[in-house]
C-alpha cells in the first residue's frame, strides 16, 4: 500500500485527503483508521480485490477468529468495515503518480478486459477466449513499478522506508508486502496499514497541503 499527500483521483472526485493504491488488508487498515480519524479517504481496490489474500485458504492467528478464516471472506468483511466509515472503496488500479504543487495527482486505469490471449508454454499454442475479468495470481511481488520515479527502492524492487513507514517521497507512505523488511502474515500487515495512516494523518495535521497518497500489494 501507498499513501500520499494531497491526492487527486480524476473521474471519482477532485480531491482526497488520501489515495490508498491497493485493496489488500494494508491498505484496507490504512483506509479504515484515516476514515475513522476525519479524513476524506478513495482506495483504489485494482481488478482483484484483496490481492494474495484470494489465494489463501485459511489465516491462523487473525484476532476475532480464533478458528481461522478463508481469505476470500477476511477481506470483503473488512472491505464493508472501511466503506461503512465513509471511505470510498473502487475497482480501479493506480496508472499514474505524479507531484503537482506541493501534493500528489493520481491517475487511476477503469478499463475493463474484453478477451483473454492464453499461451500454452508446452506446445506454444495460442488460443484467445472471451472473458469478462482475468484474476491473476497477484502478490509474489512487490507491485512498486508506479512509485520507482519518485522514490527509493531496494535491490528486490521493495519501497524503501523509515521506521514510520515513510518512503523517500515526501507526503508518500508505504505499507505491506510492497514495504522493503516487511513482515508476512495477515496480522502484522493489517497493523502496518494502520500504522502508515497514522503517520499520514500526522504528516497532514502538520502540514498546508491537503492530503497523502500510498502504495499497497498485499
Amino acid at each position: 500500500m501507498a499513501l500520499g499527500a494531497g491526492a487527486y483521483a480524476p473521474r471519482v472526485r477532485d480531491e482526497y485527503d488520501l489515495v490508498v493504491a491497493g485493496g489488500g488488508l494494508a491498505g484496507l487498515s490504512a483506509g479504515l483508521t484515516a476514515a475513522r480519524l476525519g479524513r476524506s479517504v478513495l482506495v483504489l481496490a485494482g481488478a482483484v480485490p484483496g490481492g494474495l489474500l484470494l489465494t489463501i485458504d485459511r489465516i491462523d492467528g487473525f484476532p476475532g477468529h480464533p478458528d481461522g478464516i478463508a481469505g476470500y471472506e477476511l477481506c470483503p468483511t473488512v472491505q464493508s468495515q472501511v466503506e461503512a466509515t465513509g471511505a470510498e472503496v473502487v475497482g480501479a488500479e493506480l496508472e499514474e503518480l505524479e507531484a503537482a504543487d506541493g501534493s500528489w495527482m493520481v491517475v487511476s486505469d477503469e478499463g475493463r478486459v474484453r478477451a483473454l490471449r492464453m499461451r500454452d508454454l508446452e506446445t506454444a499454442a495460442v488460443e484467445e477466449l472471451e472473458a469478462g475479468g482475468v484474476f491473476p495470481l497477484v502478490g509474489l511481488r512487490p507491485n512498486s513499478e508506479r512509485f520507482a520515479l519518485h522514490g527509493a527502492l531496494d535491490a528486490e524492487g521493495a519501497v524503501l522506508t523509515d521506521d514510520r513507514l515513510r518512503t523517500t517521497a515526501d507526503g508518500i507512505f508505504a505499507a505491506g508486502i510492497v514495504r522493503s523488511g516487511a513482515v508476512a502474515g495477515a496480522s502484522a500487515t493489517s497493523g502496518e496499514g494502520a500504522t502508515a495512516a497514522l503517520a499520514a494523518d500526522a504528516y497532514l495535521a502538520g502540514s498546508a497541503r491537503p492530503g497523502a497518497t500510498a502504495v499497497e500489494s498485499m
